[in-house]
């Protein structure tokens, strides 16, 4: 039985929701700054808030709790390689005055905004570069978009007319919604392509990204939308198909997403399954909480429920 006694010290601890998120706690388990400050219900199951925006316990919430007052306030270590940074990676810093000078709260080195403004390391050397107006420059090639790539727009009238806060060129729910370029109106949904396997969407839990597939996140570029899928075929496979791609449609909308962890779905379908990382099922559904859902086709590596 955990006593009063004992919260109380693992509140000294930074255990216990407090400090940054003071409002009240929400009934679909979301806390943190991109949810209107909610907090997370100290003494209970699940008292502390991930950088990703869930209540939970254990690792991955409560030692990187961003409603803990007591937070990190720098980075102290040297800066790797990688320009990964921050807390999850031995709290390395990033090279001030450099082109990448602050590190982000997915835990990447970089620069503008989503690094400078939200800098996790707390020394910002760098003013953070107006993201608001218009990206009056050509499009880029590779897609990339916004005051981190030259003030580069998208091309209006595409498939990927907006930018998101991450720089990339894209549409839908991340990118039209809020579009830093600010001038690329918001394409009508087409229908659904009629190619494709059915396959069932679930929500994926943030901390499942890269279980299977060790150092996955270092090998795709900020933005790159993860999830879930059962093994490939073969009675002596392993492991799921990691770094190999799958693009989900939904109601006109689609999302292309990394597969970076085995989702199984064994008990819930027999056909196709795929589990969404929060930020890619926000694309198909606006949301980034919710069920599981059919209705959806997948192109690409679409594996069948399997353990």
């Amino acid at each position: 039985m955990v006593t009063t006694s004992c919260l109380a010290f693992l509140a000294l601890l930074g255990f216990a929701s407090a400090g940054s998120c003071p409002n009240a706690p929400r009934s679909d388990g979301r806390c943190g700054p991109d949810f209107s400050n909610a907090g997370c219900v100290a003494g209970s199951s699940y008292p502390c808030c991930s950088k990703y925006g869930w209540c939970g316990n254990g690792a991955g919430y409560c030692d990187t709790n961003i409603c803990d007052s007591a937070s990190a306030s720098s980075c102290p270590n040297a800066a790797r390689p990688d320009n990964r940074c921050g807390l999850d990676f031995g709290n390395a810093g990033c090279v001030a005055g450099s082109n990448y000078p602050c590190c982000s709260k997915y835990g990447w080195c970089g620069n503008g905004a989503g690094y400078c403004d939200t800098n996790i390391c707390g020394i910002v050397s760098t003013p953070v570069p107006t993201s608001g107006g218009s990206c009056p420059n050509a499009a880029r090639s590779d897609g990339r978009c916004g005051p981190d790539f030259g003030n580069a727009g998208c091309v209006a009238g595409s498939n990927y007319p907006c930018c998101s806060k991450y720089g990339w060129c894209g549409n839908g729910a991340g990118y039209c919604d809020n579009n830093i370029c600010g001038t690329s109106p918001q394409s009508t949904p087409g229908p659904t392509p009629s190619n494709g396997v059915p396959i069932l969407v679930n929500l994926a839990v943030p901390s499942h990204v890269g279980v299977d597939c060790p150092g996955i996140q270092s090998r795709w570029p900020t933005g790159t939308y993860f999830c879930g899928s059962p093994k490939p075929p073969g009675s002596n496979v392993y492991t799921p198909s990691c770094d190999q791609k799958m693009t989900v449609s939904y109601q006109g909308k689609s999302v292309t997403c990394v597969i970076s962890f085995q989702a199984a779905g064994v008990g819930l379908t027999t056909g196709a399954y795929v589990e969404l990382a929060p930020e890619a099922y926000a694309v198909l559904t606006g949301s980034t909480y919710g069920g599981q859902f059919t209705g959806a086709t997948c192109t690409g590596v679409c594996n069948v429920a399997r353990n």
